[in-house]
């Protein structure tokens, strides 16, 4: 009785025409907030026209995936953040934090955008990002291989500024 119900259970597996995880998220929406004089909510149709950054990549597993999205830095100008030309010294303190609906967060300096690589991530190839790692992402290309900074599940960027702490 039991083999029969792990059967059954199996079966019923394999027959669900999408699994949960291949399901594409098509909620895409990312807050642009804090310390920027126009704060954004963007969702996929603006992102989608937005000017659009491809590239191909080899993974881990040596599988090759062709990503889609939008230079990060055009989303944090259309805010009008401080970077690249308009990065001033009195902005040194200010930073970018990157967050994600589970709660994960990775910072950026602002000074990064001078020569950094970043992207927001809708699409991998050639369709919408999975509920596993979308329906948006931040890939932080600059760092290499390494993807300790790359956000899944994307949805807030927020302009800060640091506080000095008390002497």
């Amino acid at each position: 009785m039991r083999l029969a119900l792990i059967v059954l259970a199996l079966c019923a597996a394999m027959l669900s025409p999408v699994h949960a995880q291949d399901t594409p998220v098509l909620d895409a929406r990312l807050r642009v907030t804090g310390d920027v004089p126009a704060a954004l909510d963007l969702d996929a149709a603006a992102l989608a026209g937005m000017p659009r950054m491809r590239w191909t990549q080899t993974e881990k597993d040596g599988a090759s995936r062709r990503y889609e999205g939008v230079d990060l830095a055009l989303i944090l100008l259309k805010a009008g953040a401080p970077i690249r030309d308009g990065l001033r010294a009195s902005d040194a303190g200010r930073y970018l934090h990157a967050q994600a609906r589970d709660g994960y967060v990775a910072v950026f300096a602002l000074s990064e955008f001078d020569s950094g690589r970043f992207v927001v991530v809708d699409r991998m190839d050639d369709a919408p990002l999975f509920a596993a790692s979308g329906p948006l992402q931040l890939a932080a290309l600059s760092d290499g291989s390494r993807r300790t900074r790359w956000v899944k599940r994307l949805t807030r960027l927020e302009l800060r500024r640091s506080q000095p702490a008390p002497d």
